[in-house]
């Protein structure tokens, strides 16, 4: 890939990250609507609580991620 199209895919996801402010947003409203009573049932309180484990540990992978791709690209050319 030339430089161009790197530059491309990393504006791609600067806007991509930048549009994680919507799910801040709707996890606001997720901690109103879980405190009505009778929200759900224990079924579905799992479900929930396994998308919300997943989705942390996807957030610590892609901050984890970018240290990686910046400290190993910093190290590119040097001797």
């Amino acid at each position: 890939m030339v430089h161009k199209e790197l530059e491309t895919l990393i504006e791609r996801l600067r806007a991509e990250l930048g549009g994680l402010d919507t799910v801040d947003a709707d996890l606001i409203k997720m901690l109103k609507i879980i405190r009505r009573p009778g929200w759900t049932t224990p079924a579905e309180s799992t479900l929930v609580e396994g998308i919300l484990e997943s989705m942390i540990a996807q957030v610590k992978a892609v901050k984890q991620l970018g240290g990686a791709l910046t400290e190993g690209s910093s190290t590119v050319g040097q001797q």
